[in-house]
């Protein structure tokens, strides 16, 4: 993201909300123990197309297209 000239804050921000996220799953109507997730985006999350849009332009800056 630095690469193509967002803010730190906003990388800073960013980065708070996908890291240190704990998740449980629900089946029937028992729940699970709470357990860490250490890759990926969140299921439905609204930053994930932006994160995507993001990335792709810099790949497309770096292929020179």
């Amino acid at each position: 993201m630095g690469h193509i000239g967002i803010p730190n804050k906003l990388i800073r921000l960013t980065k708070a909300t996908m890291e240190i996220s704990t998740y449980c799953v629900k089946i029937g109507t028992v729940m699970t123990g709470d357990f860490k997730v250490g890759t990926g985006l969140k299921q439905g999350d609204g930053l994930a197309p932006s994160i995507f849009n993001i990335t792709l332009e810099y790949v497309i800056r770096q292929l020179q297209v």
